[in-house]
Parts: C-alpha cells; structure tokens; sequence
C-alpha cells in the first residue's frame, strides 16, 4: 500500500477529551515494518471509549537493508492528524440531523435540516428521492414534495479531506392508512351461548405492519389490543383474529375493530387509525328463571302469575296447576280468589327448559268475628238467666 494510506473507523482512546486516532495500515520500507499505537505510548491507564472514532497509528518505523531505523516522515503523519484527529471528540458528534426521525404518510411532503460546526470540503445529501448537491455551507435541508419510496435510508455527508467523509443516516418512517378495514364471523350458522366462535378483522393496504395495533371493541369499550409482530414495511393485507364466547347478555352487541398505526416519536397524535363498520351479534339461548319459586298469600281478590322470562327464540309456557283440567299457553296465569295451592309453570325453546314453582299459601281465618259471636252470645245466655231467676222470685212473693 502507498504511504497515503488510508483511515479507518475504530475504536478509539480517550484521553484528555480527545480522541486518539490511528492511521492504519502504512507500511514504508520493503524489509519489515513495527508499529506503536497511542495507548501503548501513553501507558496502560488510558480508558477505551465506548464510542467509534477514527484512530492513528503514532508510530511507523522501517528497518531497511542496512538493519537501520527509520522514523515514518513526519509529515504524512501530521496530515493524516490534521485530517481525522481534529474531526472529532468523544463527547460529540460532527453531524446533527433535525428531526432525527421523520414520519410521513406516502405521497406526503417530508424534510429534515442537517448542520455542523466542523470545517470540511462540502456537505451533501444522498437519498433515491430528494438528493442535494455538495455545497459549502454547515447547514442543508433535504425535502420531497411527495414521497414515494417505502425503504428510503437518506443520508448527510461532510468531506473532511479528499481521502475521508463522514455521514449520518436520517430515520424515516413511510406509513399508510389502510384502504379498508372490516368484520365478520368465521361461521355461517346461529351463534349460540356459551360456544366459542372467532372474530375476523380483515385489513387492507397499511403500512407499517411494524406500527400496526388492532382494537377489538363490544360497542364504545375496548375489549383487546394486539399489536402485530410482523415487520413489512410496504403496504399488506392484514386478517387480524379474536377469539369470543357469546352470553345472552350479548345478544345483539355490536362488535367493531380498529387499525391503528402508533408510530412513536414523530408520529401524528392522535394515531393514525380507520375503523370498520359494526358487527350486530344474534345470539341464541335458553329460558333461565332468576329465582325457581315464588310464595303469594291467598286474597279475596283474583291473583295474576308472571311467568315471563327471557329467551332467544322466545318461549313456549306450560302450566300444572291444582285442578288438573286448566292448562295455559301464556306466561300470565290468573288465579280466581280463595284459591291456593302450587301452579308450576315451564318455559321452553329449542335451546331448553327452565321451571318456577309459584305457592300459593291458604289465607288464615280471622279469629275476631268468632270471639265477637261467642262474647255476645255468652252475654245474651247470661241476661237470659238473670231473667230468669228475678221472674221466679217475684212469682214465689206474690204466693206468700
């Protein structure tokens, strides 16, 4: 290799702030070559920094055939130096990009600014959409009036010397709200109680599925979220699933799903999102009686029994009542007064039965009008005899 040579990203050492370079691969002479880096010359007690920088070999010495050696010039030392060493510090970084992420829907506008403070040759952008020439200047802004690439990587760049640029990759997020999204059943029958069926979400051309969370919602209340784990980055179909086990309580519930991009720093607020239209749910049970039995106390009066309880389809009633001959087909049952005794009423449908026992207890004979009788009779038998006995004694006088 020439003794130009070339410079390459390592690691570095920091020492004092600065970071140490290393101008690799130079050999000069044709016999043999050593080298010795800066860490060697400073001692075991400078630290390695976590950060990659341009390093420089300190030291290139040659041993020609006459076994003498030879200092590297030092000039060509100190050009590489003046090139890379002062470039930059482990505490810093020669290119700053604004935003330094970009999110954009497809066909939208998009930039991003990228400046330095460090002197160089010219500063440039590289990108399939939008690149900008090299120009003299620390600062430059990169801009698409309508973005159309999905993967587009654009970088800043800064020639420091002919032999060395550096370069900065800005982070662009391309999206696309789907086209359609929608719901349905993966089933073709009735959906009963108590059975588990699968929602499908059936979504459309988005973009990122990276970005992608689907929303699950039973009218306005979200029931699940699942974010995909898929990592295309141009426009897919999705089909999302969720699984359900349907209660009488939902029948006719509305189901819906969402797709929602959340696409993080950057991205607009809300999230971007389409959501399909609603989903009616008819859901088929059986008559289920809150409580199996009723207790009613007998009146003078005709007393009504509701046998009324809810079911999908609705039911057909039955009745079994004392007297063997009344039968019934309606949920109402009417009881003439002072009549008691257990009316048991059925409800079903093709799905089941439920039963509920209504008793009806015997009203308890009121005792008053009987001691009422009794006292006034007991009183009459008395005024009766005192009669009695004073018409006797006025007679036996009257003899005498």
């Amino acid at each position: 290799m020439s003794s130009a040579g070339l410079c390459r990203k390592r690691t570095p050492y920091r020492w004092s702030s600065i970071a140490v370079f290393y101008l690799s691969n130079v050999r000069c002479g044709t016999d043999w070559a050593w080298r010795r880096d800066f860490g060697g010359f400073l001692g075991s007690s400078v630290p390695r920094s976590s950060r990659d920088a341009i390093i420089f070999d300190s030291f290139w010495l040659s041993r020609g055939p006459s076994a003498s050696l030879s200092m590297v010039p030092s000039a060509l030392r100190f050009a590489c130096l003046s090139a890379c060493c002062l470039l930059l510090t482990a505490d810093s970084d020669p290119i700053v990009l604004t935003p330094p992420r970009v999110v954009v829907a497809y066909e939208a506008p998009a930039s991003a600014n990228c400046s330095t403070n460090v002197t160089h040759l010219g500063m440039g952008w590289e990108a399939p959409q939008g690149p900008v020439d090299m120009a003299d200047v620390n600062q430059l802004t990169w801009k698409v009036d309508s973005l159309t690439e999905w993967n587009i990587k654009p970088f800043c760049f800064i020639n420091v010397n002919p032999n060395f640029q550096a370069k900065k990759f800005l982070e662009v997020i391309v999206y696309k709200v789907p086209d359609n999204v929608s719901i349905r059943l993966n089933h073709m029958g009735q959906v009963i109680e108590g059975t588990t069926y699968e929602l499908l979400c059936d979504i459309k051309n988005i973009a990122p599925l990276k970005n992608l969370v689907v929303k699950w919602y039973k009218g306005k209340t979200v029931i699940s979220s699942d974010p995909s784990n898929e990592t295309d980055t141009t426009p897919q179909n999705k089909l999302a699933k969720l699984l359900i086990i349907p209660s009488r309580s939902d029948n006719g519930a509305q189901y819906s799903c969402e797709a929602q991009l959340q696409l993080e720093a950057g991205g607009p607020q809300p999230p971007p999102a389409k959501k399909s239209e609603p989903l009616s749910i008819n859901v088929y049970y059986s008559p289920k009686f809150s409580r199996s039995v009723e207790t009613l106390n007998q009146t003078n009066k005709e007393i009504t029994l509701d046998c009324t309880v809810g079911a999908n389809p609705p039911p057909v009633y039955t009745w079994r009542t004392p007297i063997q001959d009344e039968t019934s087909n309606k949920a109402i049952f009417s009881v003439p007064a002072l009549r008691s005794g257990s009316y048991n009423c059925t409800a079903r449908n093709q799905y089941g039965f439920s039963v509920k026992q209504f008793i009806i207890i015997p009203k308890s004979r009121d005792r008053t009008t009987f001691w009422a009788i009794l006292g006034a009779g007991l009183a009459l038998a008395f005024v009766l005899i005192v009669g009695y006995v004073i018409s006797r004694s006025v007679s036996s006088n009257s003899v005498i």
